[in-house]
C-alpha cells in the first residue's frame, strides 16, 4: 500500500514538473499561432512486457490535458496528444522519435525506458524538440551534457545507487 502511494505521488509530482515546464516553454506563444494546437508527444511502452511503466504516465498525461483543456488550454491554446508505442526498445524510439517530429508535436513527455530514451534522444536533439522522462535514469542522458533539451524527473542510477548504498550503510547497519 505505502509503495503505490508513493508511486502516486512520484508520478503526481512528475505530471506537475511537466505541466509547468510546459506552461513556460509555451508562455510567449507569436499571434500566429495562437489558434493552433499545442502538440505533445508522449513516447513510451504503452504494450509489452514494460506497459506497467508506460501507461500510468500515458493516462496522468491525458488527465493533466483534459483538466488544462477544459480551462482554456495554455494561453488559449488547446493541447493536443499524439501517442506512439515504442515498447522500450531503441530501434522503435528511432521511428517514434521520427514520426513525432514529422507530425509536428513542439515538445515530448518520454520515453520511459533509458534505453529507447537514448536512442531517440539526439533525433530531438537535432531539431530542438524539449523531452522530458519520468523514468529514465542512465547517467549520461544528462551529465554528459550531449542532450540539452533533455530533462527527467526521477534522480540517475547512479544516484539512487549512492542513496541506497549510504541508507544500507547508515540505517540498515543499526537495527537488530
Amino acid at each position: 500500500m505505502k509503495a503505490k502511494k508513493n508511486r502516486c505521488r512520484s508520478l503526481l509530482f512528475f505530471l506537475l514538473s511537466a505541466a509547468s515546464a510546459f506552461i513556460v516553454l509555451f508562455a510567449y506563444t507569436p499571434a500566429s499561432t495562437a489558434s493552433e494546437p499545442i502538440v505533445i508527444g508522449i513516447a513510451g511502452a504503452h504494450s509489452g512486457d514494460l506497459a506497467s511503466y508506460g501507461i500510468p504516465t500515458l493516462r496522468a498525461a491525458k488527465l493533466i490535458i483534459d483538466e488544462r483543456n477544459a480551462k482554456c488550454g495554455i494561453n488559449n491554446r488547446k493541447i493536443k496528444l499524439l501517442i506512439e508505442d515504442d515498447v522500450c526498445k531503441p530501434e522503435i524510439a528511432v521511428n517514434t522519435a521520427t514520426k513525432l517530429i514529422s507530425e509536428g508535436v513542439h515538445a515530448v513527455i518520454g520515453h520511459i525506458c533509458s534505453g529507447a530514451t537514448k536512442a531517440a534522444a539526439g533525433i530531438y536533439r537535432d531539431v530542438k524538440i524539449v523531452v522530458i522522462s519520468p523514468s529514465a535514469t542512465n547517467p549520461g542522458l544528462t551529465q554528459s551534457r550531449h542532450y540539452p533539451n533533455f530533462f527527467r524527473t526521477i534522480a540517475p542510477d547512479d544516484v539512487q545507487a549512492r542513496l541506497e548504498v549510504d541508507f544500507a550503510i547508515n540505517v540498515l547497519k543499526e537495527m537488530p
